[in-house]
């Protein structure tokens, strides 16, 4: 069994390959309810009520927003409150320099957040060197 996309791809259409006929069948909207037990659909959407950046980069943390999103579809189903979502999880210091970011997608404030954290690094990695030598000195 091949599964290839439909004339008309969806999102709630699975589609195969038989030997003789292709084959769609569309989901009912209510699939992911059908699919994963209620007692799963309320902690995922607590692990994305929760979700943090905490140690992970920007990349890290957009996939585990990304994932856990799918649980918790009425909190980003329009741009404004995917942006807003994403930056309440967000170390103080990137949402501080990512707070003039009102306008635009989603996708826009995470580039935006990845452009700030390279900047960031960065400095810190500028710091690091210029304080390196000096202590490295004091020590003799």
């Amino acid at each position: 069994m091949l599964i290839t996309s439909c004339a008309r791809p969806s999102r709630s259409s699975i589609c195969w390959n038989a030997p003789s006929t292709r084959r769609c069948y569309s989901l009912p909207n209510n699939s992911r309810a059908l699919l994963a037990p209620a007692g799963l659909m309320q902690r995922k959407f607590q692990e994305f009520m929760d979700l943090k950046q905490g140690g992970r980069n920007v990349l890290q943390y957009s996939e585990a927003f990304n994932h856990l999103a799918r649980y918790a579809t009425e909190y980003v189903n329009t741009e404004d409150k995917k942006r807003y979502a994403f930056l309440r999880g967000m170390n103080a210091t990137l949402k501080e320099r990512l707070t003039w970011q009102t306008t635009g997608t989603y996708n826009d404030l995470v580039n935006a957040a990845i452009v700030q954290e390279g900047a960031m690094r960065q400095v810190e990695e500028e710091d690091r060197k210029r304080k390196a030598p000096a202590s490295a000195s004091a020590a003799l």
